[in-house]
């Protein structure tokens, strides 16, 4: 919206009326000696094309044939929509002035609508005295001495929103319906955002919300949408528009916290739906941008975001970045050979804390990530979770070290075992008093990594570091009774799913998939060399018959049944 439009969408609010008989009667005076009318006609002027204002029809209107109008009364077939949009505009522009006045200098080189940034997704608060220390977060990529120096700080930047967030968010109750249904859907198995900020949040009004916060509500929107099962491509223009929204936020130096929650709802998305390598990249994108804010497992100064100041932003920075290690793992299920983005976290580092308190904006206690430790503490789901993703990595990368010999590598697989089976135990007794999505996917990621860790062993497979392996007689029977195992239990498993995922389906998590499909394909091989065992086949129909309920939530699951 330039500044034409902004004297136009005034005078249609505040200027008087102009009798509709100036056309044939213009007042005596100055308007007859010059035979012109005072302003443009309205035809004129909604076209933004030029007007001799000629009387009493201007040359435009003449040479077309058609009905000159110099009434400046609002046109009545204007809805209060399409008003209320205008006015919209109109404040936003407004702001766009301000800061423009404030600064000096133009806003920015791209002709963007600015907004102002609410205070829990701004990088830097500063005063004016150090407005001429403001830089881009280009010095944090250059020169880290003079990062360092504490001569320059990172400052606000500002940018548009974009039509989508216009016609997806048109006003703050279309926002908080968003909000509310992405807090009852995909929050119930990655509670990643705080509810109380978020409510503090939308609190500012809807012409004044951050780039930030704006892609984060599109997000909430788009992940938690449900695709008609006859559209084929989850490519829709909704998806496109939000993600080449999140690129300009990204490239414009927004680096905060909601930045990173909208990359990995984003990446849930696209992994939910099958859209690669889109969601392997996004994933990875969301890697670095936590490593340059300084928030990723282990991080020290400097880092780009400021120390938080309360235990509530602290613990969302933790969740934030388990989750975006828990999608890396997850990204690897299927093609273990694929480089993780995500180092390990250390030994020192802690889970996230329990999700009642958490959920309520109250403090909570965090359990340090000792596997044997934590496991005889209750902890939260979310921390299971974590836990379960974590073990996960551990095996992939088990299964990639060609560097350790024989006697270390059973070793290791016979410790890894013995963990998955007893996070796994500890999850399923949790499972029987709270049916929670949380718990389900940490189970689908044990059983996944049960799978993936005994298949080499069983003497199923001899490619690459496992080609010339020796695998004692006794470790193979081993590896083959976890195998069979891990199907069964995700036999029973899915059974136990089925009404969740008919009755709830929007709370389902796109996590589960790949369990089923890796059970499937075990009972495979298994029924090849049973085949007069009676309950394999009945097994696979009900896991595919999973994978098949699960696909009208996510496509990922229709694409893994393509696959068998």
């Amino acid at each position: 919206m330039n500044l034409h439009d902004l004297k136009l969408a005034q005078e249609l609010t505040q200027s008087p009326s102009i009798p509709n008989s100036l056309a044939t009667n213009p007042p005596t005076g100055a308007a007859e000696s010059s035979d012109k009318a005072p302003q443009a006609c309205l035809t004129c002027r909604a076209q933004k094309r030029k007007c001799d204002k000629a009387l009493p029809s201007c040359g435009l209107c003449t040479r077309v044939k058609r009905v000159c109008n110099y009434s400046f009364e609002p046109s009545s077939s204007a809805s209060s929509e399409q008003f209320q949009s205008l006015q919209r505009k109109v404040r936003r522009l407004e702001a766009q002035l301000d800061v423009f006045s404030a600064h000096g200098s133009p806003v920015s080189s791209y002709s963007w609508r600015s907004t102002s940034r609410t205070p829990a997704s701004s990088l830097n608060e500063m005063g004016d005295a150090e407005q001429e220390n403001q830089v881009t977060p280009m010095i944090f990529f250059l020169d880290r001495a003079a990062y360092l120096s504490g001569k320059y700080q990172i400052g606000r930047q500002y940018l548009q929103l974009p039509q989508v967030f216009e016609d997806f968010c048109p006003s703050t109750t279309i926002v908080q319906r968003i909000v509310a249904s992405y807090f009852r859907s995909t929050h119930s198995w990655l509670p990643i955002v705080s509810k109380e900020r978020m409510l503090r949040d939308l609190k500012v009004p809807l012409e004044n919300t951050g780039a930030d916060l704006a892609l984060l509500c599109l997000c909430m929107r788009l992940v938690g949408e449900r695709l008609p099962q006859a559209l084929h491509n989850p490519q829709t223009s909704f998806y496109l528009a939000v993600k080449e929204y999140y690129f300009q936020v990204e490239s414009a130096g927004l680096l905060s916290v909601q930045l990173l929650q909208a990359g990995i709802l984003l990446a849930v998305y696209e992994f939910g739906h099958a859209i690669f390598p889109s969601s392997y990249v996004t994933i990875g994108r969301c890697a670095k941008i936590g490593q340059a804010m300084g928030i990723n497992h282990g991080a020290s100064p400097p880092q780009m975001l400021p120390p938080p100041t309360t235990w509530t932003e602290m613990e969302e920075r933790s969740r934030v970045w388990w989750a975006v290690l828990l999608l890396d793992r997850q990204m690897t299920l299927g093609n273990t050979a694929l480089p993780m983005s995500v180092q390990d976290p250390s030994q020192v580092d802690y889970l996230p804390s329990a999700d009642a308190g958490w959920d309520q904006g109250g403090m909570g206690a965090n359990e340090p990530l000792f596997l044997s430790s934590a496991l005889n503490e209750p902890t939260g789901r979310y921390a299971r979770l974590c836990q379960a993703g974590h073990l996960v990595g551990k095996i992939v990368q088990h299964v990639n070290n060609q560097f350790l010999n024989d006697e270390a590598r059973f070793q290791e697989v016979i410790q890894l075992n013995r963990t998955l089976q007893a996070v796994s135990v500890v999850i399923s007794n949790e499972l029987d008093q709270e049916s929670n999505m949380v718990l389900h996917s940490a189970m689908a990621l044990c059983y996944s990594g049960m799978m993936i860790l005994n298949k080499p062993y069983s003497g199923t497979e001899s490619t690459g570091i496992f080609t010339g392996l020796v695998i004692p007689t006794e470790f193979q029977k081993h590896a083959l009774n976890t195998l069979r195992l891990a199907a069964r239990e995700t036999s029973g498993f899915a059974a136990s799913l089925h009404a969740h995922i008919s009755d709830l389906v929007e709370q389902v998590s796109p996590l589960l998939a790949h369990c089923f499909y890796q059970a499937i394909n075990t009972y495979g091989w298994f029924s090849r060399e049973m085949p007069t065992n009676s309950e394999i086949p009945k097994a696979i129909e009900f896991l595919k018959e999973t994978l098949r309920k699960l696909d009208r939530r996510w496509k990922i699951a229709g694409e893994k049944f393509c696959l068998l």
